[in-house]
């Protein structure tokens, strides 16, 4: 059984519903052979290449490796085929598998990301604004048409992309240089 919110595997040991966190599996494979479905599960355990940097509390701990479960693909007396939930299974593991690598690679592009303050909008009617900008380099393909306006600590920039409107803000503290060019 495997619980998505919490992202862990429930897997019975010796009868006792165990849960194992999903970075705890280092990997899951599904083979059939004759009659019979076959779902092993490789847990990360000490001494792996995965798990060198881990420390674990209790050196003298016993740890598994492996877990493998069988299943019989003929239909049982009510139609259906056993087989289905180690499919399911299967796929669900690989899904939260995919969902928190792609949430761990997310949290460590965001650590070198620096918080920023809001944008002060001026208030005042008459906001210094540039027109009909075109935005370098290109969100598109095409080129697309902006307008730039200037408030008190940095710049608002409204494109049109496609059918939806982007919004840019760039506060002047995080500028190291900006270069405007006007075409005649």
């Amino acid at each position: 059984m495997v619980d998505k919110k919490h992202e862990s595997v429930i897997i019975p040991i010796f009868g006792i519903p165990t849960p194992f966190h999903i970075s705890t599996i280092k990997n899951v494979s599904k083979s059939e052979e004759g009659d019979y479905v076959y779902l092993r599960t490789n847990l990360n355990v000490p001494g792996t290449q995965v798990a060198k940097d881990e420390h674990y509390a209790n050196p003298e701990a016993t740890f598994m490796k492996e877990i493998t479960f069988r299943s019989n693909m003929r239909k049982t007396g009510t139609g259906e085929v056993p087989a289905m939930h180690l499919n399911n299974a299967f796929r669900i593991i690989k899904e939260v598998q995919k969902k928190f690598k792609q949430y761990e690679n997310e949290k460590k592009e965001m650590e070198d990301v620096i918080e920023q303050e809001t944008l002060k909008i001026t208030q005042t009617k008459g906001v210094p604004r540039l027109k009909d900008l075109y935005c370098r380099p290109n969100l598109s393909t095409r080129r697309v048409i902006g307008t730039l306006e200037a408030h008190s600590n940095g710049s608002d920039s409204t494109i049109l992309t496609g059918e939806m409107w982007t919004l840019f803000t760039v506060l002047s503290d995080t500028l190291s240089s900006s270069r405007a060019i006007k075409r005649c």
